[in-house]
Parts: C-alpha cells; sequence; structure tokens
C-alpha cells in the first residue's frame, strides 16, 4: 500500500502557475502582464474544465443571493 506522501505525488497536477506566497503570484503576475483573477484561472482550467468552473461560481451566487 502506497504512503499518503506517495499518494499525493502520483496524483498531482501540474499548473502552469505555482506558487507557495503572494509574493510569488505578484511575480508571476509582472513578468506575464495577466491580472492576478486571470493567473488563477490559468491554474484553475489545468484542474477543472470552464464549464466546471462556471457552473461552481454560479451555483455560490446563488447560494448568497438571498444574503443582500
Amino acid at each position: 500500500m502506497k504512503s499518503i506522501s506517495a499518494r499525493k505525488r502520483t496524483n498531482e497536477v501540474t499548473v502552469p502557475y505555482p506558487f507557495k506566497s503572494a509574493k510569488e503570484m505578484l511575480e508571476y503576475c509582472n513578468s506575464t502582464g495577466l491580472s492576478l483573477s486571470g493567473m488563477v484561472m490559468q491554474n484553475e482550467l489545468a484542474l477543472h474544465s470552464k464549464k466546471e468552473i462556471e457552473e461552481y461560481f454560479g451555483s455560490r451566487l446563488a447560494d448568497h443571493a438571498g444574503l443582500y
């Protein structure tokens, strides 16, 4: 049986803009010209389809619509 860390390594997905800090995020934005949201979207698209992302945020907006 594989250890948890070995399973994590096998299931890892590479994103175009990996980061570990806000400083790294801003460095990517400065070097690529992408906005922060654009950079994050590119990473999300490496993990999920555009349809999945739109459905997720659509359902979050619907969940919060009654709060305002």
